[in-house]
């Protein structure tokens, strides 16, 4: 199974990254793969709480082309800005002089701040992963009639 590198800050706090990483691929094993938990490539989408997963949403609809509705294409970008924005402001660089406050992820609340926004990430790229599968669907439908 493919995972993304940056996928360490999906993980939960343990301390031991082996034993977190084993976790994580457990929990992904468990579930019902379901027809869209797999991109066209075979990069297997286990680690959408990863934010830069939900940036490679917009990778892949951007090479997509033509296939994708155009206010898809947008949707994917907006997501891809927004994570952006947060993963810079989680960063250890000081971008408040472009209006993005710090989020502190080595405190208690700034962990909790950054945890509840991955998780609006995760059910917005999750939205958007299917509506994705669903135009490359419709393309191979309509190619084969």
């Amino acid at each position: 199974m493919l995972q993304h590198r940056a996928c360490a800050s999906a993980r939960e706090d343990t301390g031991d990254d082996a034993a977190a990483r084993g976790k994580q691929q457990r929990n992904y094993e468990d579930r019902e793969q379901g027809e869209h938990d797999q991109w066209p490539s075979g990069y297997v989408a286990e680690c959408d709480r990863c934010l830069h997963a939900g940036m490679d949403i917009y990778k892949w609809t951007m090479k997509l082309g033509p296939l994708v509705p155009g206010e898809l294409l947008l949707d994917t970008f907006d997501l891809a800005l927004d994570i952006g924005r947060v993963d810079m402001q989680a960063s250890p660089y000081d971008v408040s002089e472009y209006g993005l406050p710090p989020v502190k992820i080595e405190t208690p609340e700034g962990k909790s701040e950054y945890a509840a926004m991955q998780r609006g990430f995760m059910e917005r790229g999750n939205a958007l992963r299917v509506r994705v599968l669903d135009a490359i669907t419709r393309a191979r439908e309509s190619a084969a009639a």
